[in-house]
């Protein structure tokens, strides 16, 4: 009868133990779902995270100048702008949602000329696909080559393609966009600046 309550006490121990481990994994889960910043995308199995540098409402980072990727020369993103509200679209040839939303973005930039749209192709492996890509949608606004990403990754702290920011004239960042969006999703956020 003793070596039987020494299992059950050793059993009770071995169900505690688990349960004390459980509730704690349980409370670092809820603490990390509080505290990651909420990003809505229509991609609900991806994973996508905000700038790691830039935070709504901080002002535009200075940039280097980057080549263009059609035509010759280079510029920094404020001499383009020219004190001009402006979006900036991070894409690359390959990825799939940014070959969509460049439609969009041709589209809806036609219409919009107080607002300076510019685009930057970064970590392109295939610089030809990617003028052939902006031609095919018929971008008509500067896009500018990133493909050491030292600007995407460094200076915006991206890491997913596409990324938007949408920022005003004076230079402070209204909206981080992660993901392609509609035309709609675009006019929508080109009202906030």
């Amino acid at each position: 009868m003793r070596e039987r309550r020494g299992l059950t006490s050793r059993a009770m121990v071995a169900l505690m133990t688990s349960l004390v481990i459980v509730s704690g994994l349980l409370v670092a889960m809820i603490i990390n779902l509080v505290s990651s910043p909420k990003v809505v995308t229509k991609y609900p199995m991806a994973t996508f995270v905000p700038s790691s540098t830039l935070r709504v409402g901080s002002l535009l980072p200075s940039t280097p100048a980057l080549p263009y990727l059609v035509g010759s020369g280079s510029s920094t993103l404020v001499a383009i702008a020219a004190h001009r509200p402006m979006v900036i679209n991070f894409f690359a040839s390959y990825c799939t949602a940014c070959a969509e939303e460049m439609r969009t973005f041709a589209q809806v930039s036609s219409a919009q000329h107080a607002v300076q749209f510019i685009g930057i192709d970064t970590t392109e492996p295939n610089v030809a696909k990617a003028r052939s890509l902006v031609s095919g949608a018929k971008i008509a606004y500067p896009v500018l080559l990133d493909n050491g990403a030292a600007v995407m990754l460094n200076t915006f702290g991206v890491s997913n393609l596409p990324t938007t920011f949408f920022v005003s004239g004076s230079g402070q960042i209204i909206e981080e966009v992660l993901g392609s969006e509609s035309p709609g999703e675009l006019r929508a956020n080109l009202s906030k600046i």
